[in-house]
């Protein structure tokens, strides 16, 4: 997934139109428009603009497009993340449950 896309995903789950995030990030609704359209990657200035309009940052934005490496943990927590998701709701509860019991156990966790 490229950077545009991940910018527009970002911006639509925070319920921000291209016009918003525009404004915010002092560039004009065309830029916005282009990055998200063509997939492209801006200029750094630009990126860290948006980024931190959308409350994240330039390198997070990257991260997720697969254009900066993370860290193996964060890796193994994205991939973690994204196999609860397809669990069912009944299913990430007991995942939930057992998270729970583990952090109780290492005394990090009361419940």
């Amino acid at each position: 997934m490229g950077v545009g896309k991940v910018i527009k995903r970002t911006r639509t789950r925070r319920g921000v139109s291209q016009e918003d995030l525009a404004a915010k990030a002092g560039v004009s609704s065309g830029t916005i428009a282009d990055i998200e359209i063509k997939d492209r990657t801006p200029k750094l200035t630009t990126l860290d603009k948006i980024a931190g309009a959308l409350g994240t940052t330039s390198e997070q934005l990257l991260k997720e497009a697969g254009l900066l490496a993370a860290s193996k943990e964060e890796s193994e927590i994205t991939t973690l993340t994204s196999r609860i998701k397809d669990l069912s709701k009944r299913d990430r509860r007991i995942v939930d449950h057992l998270v729970d019991q583990l952090l109780e156990e290492e005394g990090k966790y009361n419940a």
